[in-house]
């Protein structure tokens, strides 16, 4: 997974660099990468690179988008356990009813505050699997 220092050391490459988009044409001589806002080269057609942010970029770009692929993968894993989780809490939410009738009048302050503790995170992450926070 990227470190909060690898993350910044890309993000800081990525603002040295021409501004995007970016895109590419083939000629019989060559190819040429430029930008799109100002058709400005980024690589010249005989291969060299124009400015020394957008070199450093590129030379790094492989290896910044493999540790990158990498993190989404670990994020996705972590998001399905989550989800995982949550599905269980909604699913204590529907037994709810059960655990509020163990919650009588007469029942411990203590047990009514986890009952409504519990009610509380199920309504958000409800609410999150909605997509309403």
């Amino acid at each position: 997974m990227l470190s909060e220092e690898q993350l910044r050391e890309i993000d800081e490459r990525s603002s040295r660099t021409s501004p995007g988009p970016w895109t590419w044409y083939c000629y019989r001589c060559g190819y040429e990468i430029v930008t799109m806002s100002s058709r400005r080269a980024v690589v010249q057609r005989d291969g060299g690179v124009c400015f020394v942010g957008d070199a450093d970029f590129i030379s790094r770009a492989r290896e910044d988008v493999s540790a990158m692929l990498a993190t989404i993968r670990e994020l996705q894993k972590r998001v399905a356990e989550l989800e995982k989780i949550a599905d269980a809490v909604v699913d204590c939410r529907v037994k709810e009813v059960a655990v509020r009738t163990e919650c009588t009048p007469a029942a411990s302050s203590a047990a009514w505050d986890a009952y409504w503790k519990l009610v509380d995170i199920a309504e958000l992450l409800i609410a999150a699997r909605k997509g309403e926070t």
